[in-house]
């Protein structure tokens, strides 16, 4: 039985893998996502969190607001490549982050149905890399599971604390001219470049636990040409929030007037905790997850195979033996709370 269990995560990794889903365009990816739920007799719900993108709810017969709820994310980073595999290894896009995971929950679900434990759904959003946009469609669900698993690649720790992040797109506004006379415009870029200065030295405050707020400026366009003032030019920065989102939205807004530069907030994410799980080894870790954004007044856990480290990578990867061991993790968290319940 282990073997077989072994191979079919592993087959149906590889078979997520080589659906594209970057974030987006992950239609394809929630049909086979809804077609394997009905194939294990689970109730379906396609929710539509914007024009061609939908959530996928699957739950148990008879428990329209189960219990306990798996929830992970069905998008991925760009660019896309597909599957391949050595004796140790799966690699692909989304691999770690997180079709692997997916691919544990997905059998994990299948275990627990043939044992008639129907107590519980699946939760697969879009729009997790970006701005969260499938978790906060998914809150017009009403759910209101006593537990929330979420899988992310986390290492097999159960994380206790993640930090926040603010995303945000810089502005700055000039007048093009001939380089040779720029007395006569005004260089949009120049005060650009010296609000990323400012943010990027800023003296950000530590947390305890979480550790240092840091800073990434993931974008920068402008101008035209060397021998031409730029007229315009943006960046988009990216900010691990260990300590106050609120906080960094404020130095930012302080530095971009400085700089008469505008500023907009595309991702607003708190530092958040989770809870414990007896048994289980624990962590903190530096991203971000659609977590802050789900309503409800239940316990949250939040575990995965898989390393962040690999995330986002050119060889992004997760060991075949970690995320077979997933599966039977998932069961025994499954059963061990729902057990609690009754």
């Amino acid at each position: 039985m282990k073997n077989q269990i072994d191979q079919q995560v592993v087959d149906l990794a590889q078979q997520m893998i080589n659906i594209p889903s970057i974030t987006g365009d992950e239609m394809a990816m929630g049909e086979f996502l809804a077609n394997y739920f009905r194939q294990l007799g689970m109730v379906v719900t396609k929710q539509e969190a914007a024009t061609n993108r939908f959530n996928i709810f699957a739950h148990g017969e008879g428990h329209p607001n189960p219990s306990l709820i798996f929830n992970s994310h069905m998008d991925t980073v760009p660019p896309y490549f597909s599957a391949r595999e050595d004796s140790e290894w799966i690699y692909g896009r989304g691999a770690c982050d997180t079709k692997g995971i997916m691919a544990a929950i997905l059998v994990a679900a299948q275990q627990l149905i043939e044992e008639r434990i129907t107590d519980f759904g699946v939760l697969l959003v879009v729009g997790e890399e970006v701005n969260h946009l499938g978790i906060l469609a998914a809150n017009q669900l009403k759910l209101t599971p006593d537990y929330l698993i979420v899988g992310e690649p986390t290492e097999n720790s159960l994380i206790l604390r993640e930090k926040g992040s603010v995303k945000v797109k810089l502005t700055s506004q000039g007048r093009s001219c001939h380089s040779g006379y720029p007395q006569y415009g005004a260089s949009a870029i120049n005060p650009l470049v010296s609000a990323l200065k400012e943010l990027i030295d800023y003296p950000w405050p530590k947390d305890q636990e979480r550790g240092e707020t840091t800073l990434n400026v993931g974008t920068i366009q402008g101008g035209v040409a060397a021998n031409v003032l730029a007229e315009q030019a943006e960046a988009v920065v990216m900010i691990r929030v260990s300590h106050s989102a609120s906080e960094v939205l404020a130095v930012i807004d302080q530095i971009t007037k400085q700089h008469e530069i505008e500023y907009q907030t595309i991702l607003n994410s708190a530092p958040f905790s989770m809870d414990r799980l007896e048994g289980m080894p624990t962590g903190v870790v530096s991203f971000a997850t659609d977590i802050p954004h789900f309503i409800h007044s239940g316990k949250t856990y939040l575990w995965g195979p898989g390393s962040i480290m690999h995330a986002h990578t050119a060889e992004e990867k997760i060991g075949k033996e970690e995320i077979s061991q997933a599966v039977k993790t998932y069961i025994e968290m499954a059963k061990k709370l729902l057990i609690s319940t009754d």
